[in-house]
């Protein structure tokens, strides 16, 4: 996973700038971008103990991924977590039928129990009338610290998650963070597995299973340490051949 952390990401027409393109534009794997919002102050603030992590999902991985992250950021910083769910017929003015409220209780309910298992408190909230961006931007409004979205990377040469995280990143006032999935991506966790915690560690992150003392690192600690040792393997191989 590539993580970025920056402050001015916009260009004056909403795109994001060319230093965040150069960075991530190339990196297929997955990416968190931790990004202050276009109407944000200068400087992004900390997340402090009660404050509100806002998490819009809409029953897709990539959404749950998310709601998975904000639980696992939340619990060391003893925050809470709202989980809003974002009617995907709101902005073509479906109306609600049984079968949709039916299927989105049922995500909210998968996350409330994933709550449960970190011990993380969580609201939630369905939303059906208003495009989606508008409805995330009104419970920013509302008190939320920070906002986690799943997002899709589109095909093209600059990066692009889609209509609805490029309005909300523009007239955000918070800093949000971008979960995108990359091809080499692990799977989200089973449901009946216990939770992790991030610790940061240095400049990685580590994860230690709850209630196991079980401890391991993050996918970028991963990544290198798989990659260092397949350099170390090639460089033994190479030298029994005499190549150096």
């Amino acid at each position: 996973m590539l993580l970025v952390g920056l402050d001015d990401v916009l260009t004056a027409k909403g795109a994001f700038t060319p230093t965040l393109n150069d960075i991530a534009g190339g990196f297929e794997g997955p990416l968190c971008l931790v990004l202050n919002g276009g109407n944000a102050d200068d400087r992004m603030p900390t997340l402090k103990a009660g404050a509100s992590i806002l998490v819009p999902v809409n029953g897709t991985e990539v959404a749950r991924r998310a709601a998975d992250f904000a639980l696992a950021l939340a619990r060391p910083n003893r925050a809470r977590v709202k989980v809003l769910y974002v009617s995907q017929g709101a902005a073509r003015g479906d109306k609600p039928t049984s079968v949709s409220h039916r299927r989105e209780e049922a995500v909210l309910k998968d996350i409330a129990d994933l709550a449960s298992r970190y011990g993380v408190p969580v609201d939630t909230a369905i939303h059906t009338h208003g495009t989606p961006d508008q409805v995330i931007i009104s419970e920013v409004t509302k008190g939320a610290a920070i906002v986690v979205m799943g997002v899709t990377r589109r095909p093209g040469k600059d990066l692009f998650f889609g209509d609805t995280a490029s309005a909300v990143l523009a007239t955000c006032n918070r800093p949000v963070v971008l979960l995108a999935s990359g091809a080499s991506s692990a799977a989200t966790p089973a449901m009946g597995r216990q939770p992790y915690e991030i610790e940061p560690i240095g400049s990685f992150l580590l994860t230690h299973r709850a209630g196991r003392g079980e401890r391991r690192p993050g996918q970028c600690a991963r990544s290198a340490a798989a990659y260092s040792h397949n350099n170390l393997k090639t460089m033994q191989k190479n030298k029994a051949k005499g190549a150096f």
